[in-house]
């Protein structure tokens, strides 16, 4: 784990505290994980002021998205999407509750925060959006991917856009009371 003197203030202050264990896709360990220089200068976007981060790196074939999330009693959620590509794209998705009270100083909440959603149901939604030209594809194979809000709280759910002729929206998942939901349910839950 990377260490801080000071507790974070900052996105970047958060993801350099993030243990190393989380930089991974899959069994993969990012080549940055490990190396709070190396952790930095993957940073190529920094919107300190919407608590975004963008990672890309020369030695990984992906992308990571970091960004912050307040918890309805003042705590931070830290949002970590890591993507990797070399063909097609699989991902990391995991959400990690800031606890400095605790020695590992992070939770993983991403099974408490985030909805599954139906492989079946991302399939419809697709099969309805889809172009005529795009691949007509399996609940086990439909490429699947998250991104994280730079401007607001809403994380999307798209069909890696490698594979289709258009950009197709399947889910939005809006955070609400320290946790995330679909957005067309966001108005039975306020």
């Amino acid at each position: 784990m990377i260490s801080a003197q000071t507790p974070p203030q900052t996105v970047q202050d958060y993801y350099l505290s993030v243990p190393e264990s989380y930089f991974r896709v899959g069994e993969d360990k990012l080549p940055f994980a490990g190396s709070r220089e190396k952790r930095t200068k993957a940073i190529q976007t920094n919107d300190g002021k919407n608590g975004y981060l963008r990672l890309e790196t020369e030695e990984w074939e992906g992308y990571g998205e970091v960004a912050l999330f307040k918890e309805p009693q003042g705590g931070i959620v830290l949002g970590m999407v890591l993507t990797e590509c070399a063909p097609g794209c699989r991902q990391s998705v995991t959400f990690l509750e800031y606890a400095p009270q605790t020695t590992e100083k992070w939770k993983n909440v991403t099974a408490a925060i985030l909805p599954k959603l139906a492989k079946k149901a991302l399939l419809e939604i697709y099969r309805v959006k889809k172009a005529k030209a795009d691949e007509a594809y399996t609940e086990e194979d439909l490429p699947v991917l998250y991104v994280l809000p730079r401007y607001g709280t809403t994380v999307t759910v798209t069909v890696d856009p490698q594979f289709t002729a258009s950009p197709i929206v399947l889910a939005e998942l809006a955070w609400r009371n320290g946790k995330f939901i679909r957005a067309e349910d966001s108005t039975k839950q306020d």
